[in-house]
């Protein structure tokens, strides 16, 4: 049997909450996918590097983002040295960056890991020196050959997610945290500062309606969560989809006992899409307005979007008793003292009718025209300190000393003077009773963190 292991690297601190609080799902999801199609193949999903090395696999897949990249490195060399194994890496950080690919790593998987993962198991287990002829016929991967860096041509996307197993959540998982799942795949909008599109290979493909509901029938009988967060980026996308969703978890008897999250667009919401998610119980969703300056919106989010059509989402969510959840972005290229006055006000004027807030200071991720920009400008590069990239998702706990900061056109001592008020902000909205009391009821405590199980 070839014995292939499958891990996150992701930080346990707990001040990195929304690594914390679900289960990552590509692993599940590439082990589920191996399993089923692969032959004679052992497979593991952990997250301790000790259970790993203990468990000696023939191959260990490691999944990062870019601020997790350089922990990814050392899980490698630390499984490697012990086991003598190969390593190969995927991901958010290697698919917009393969030219990054460090030594440790055997091969690296660009985009959607499932098939490009099989062919390349296959491979190792039939070889046990690394063939370049062979592995430049692999589509999808990033390899090394002495010091040179390969990337081969892209692979097809998947057409028919459907087709694709269910993550075996009941098998490898302790601890639920955050039960959440995704319906589609990929984004039709083009954030300048979201990386979806490249990872995702653009465009949105949809995982059918039935495939869904056994997903969510999965979850609520092997965990029986109080609650189910859609993952997708815009779940909203195809309102007759979501029609026909919401349809089966009714009939099914899924839309009583569990509540449902999700993320929207605020121009995609309407009394129509309202009324049907209230008949879904989703009790919360959730969509950027990123700057209250228009002028910053349409640089960060491109046409269509206006404050005029996230009041009155807003408005629309909260007379139906749907909690909105905003979040905002945080030193943009070009954002002036006026830009940053008209956010902090936005906020201060709706903080009565939204549940809680997000202030992201703008992060230059790999595969994202902000990137780019950054590259150009000198402040980011291919070979730099990936943990400077590092985010908490909570601006009160964010790294400040360690932040690439992005924007000329205001001093960086100006930009720390208003992150100071908006921290102030922060806490007004998030100290609110209706926040812990929408949490506990939702997401109760005893259910973070989230845990795989150990090995026997």
């Amino acid at each position: 049997m070839y014995k292939v292991a499958f891990i996150t690297a992701k930080k346990r601190d707990p001040k990195y909450l929304f690594q914390t609080s679900g289960v990552d799902l590509s692993s599940l999801a590439l082990e589920a996918y191996l399993s089923a199609r692969g032959k004679n193949i052992e497979t593991l999903v952990s997250e301790e590097v000790s259970d790993i090395i203990r468990y000696r696999p023939d191959l260990v897949a490691i999944t990062a983002t870019s601020e997790n990249y350089p922990l990814a490195i050392r899980i490698a060399k630390s499984v490697k040295e012990n086991t003598g194994a190969r390593a190969v890496i995927g991901g958010a950080h290697i698919s917009s960056l393969p030219s990054s690919i460090d030594p440790v790593f055997d091969a690296g998987v660009i985009g959607e890991g499932e098939e490009t993962l099989l062919e390349l198991v296959n491979f190792f287990s039939g070889n046990q020196k690394l063939d370049a002829s062979i592995m430049s016929s692999i589509r999808g991967i990033v390899y090394r050959d002495k010091d040179d860096v390969f990337v081969t041509p892209p692979r097809s996307a998947i057409s028919d997610l459907g087709l694709l197993p269910l993550p075996n959540r009941k098998k490898w998982v302790s601890k639920i945290g955050m039960a959440y799942l995704m319906t589609a795949r990929g984004c039709n909008f083009r954030c300048t500062f979201c990386a979806a599109c490249r990872f995702w290979g653009g465009g949105v493909r949809f995982f059918p309606v039935g495939h869904v509901i056994s997903e969510i029938k999965d979850i609520a009988e092997n965990f029986k969560p109080k609650a189910i967060r859609i993952f997708d980026d815009i779940f909203t996308l195809n309102k007759e989809r979501v029609r026909e969703i919401i349809s089966r978890l009714k009939s099914e008897g899924l839309s009583h006992s569990i509540s449902y999250i999700c993320w929207s667009r605020a121009d995609l919401i309407d009394e129509d899409y309202v009324k049907l998610l209230k008949e879904g119980n989703f009790v919360y969703v959730a969509f950027g307005v990123e700057s209250a300056s228009e002028r910053i919106m349409k640089e960060l989010k491109g046409e269509g979007m206006s404050l005029k059509k996230v009041e009155r989402a807003i408005a629309l969510l909260k007379g139906a008793g749907i909690n909105v959840g905003l979040t905002f972005i945080l030193g943009t290229p070009g954002e002036k003292d006026e830009d940053m006055q008209a956010t902090y006000d936005f906020i201060a004027r709706h903080k009565d009718e939204i549940l809680d807030i997000e202030l992201n200071p703008l992060i230059a991720f790999p595969g994202t025209p902000i990137w780019d920009e950054a590259k150009k400008g000198g402040l980011v590069s291919d070979d730099m300190d990936w943990e400077r990239l590092s985010d908490t998702g909570v601006i009160t706990t964010f790294d400040f000393n360690n932040y690439i900061y992005l924007n000329p056109a205001m001093p960086f001592d100006r930009f720390m003077a208003w992150i100071e008020r908006f921290k102030l902000l922060y806490m007004e909205v998030m100290t609110k009773r209706e926040v812990f009391e929408f949490r506990s009821k939702t997401f109760p405590s005893y259910i973070f963190p989230s845990r795989l199980k150990r090995l026997p």
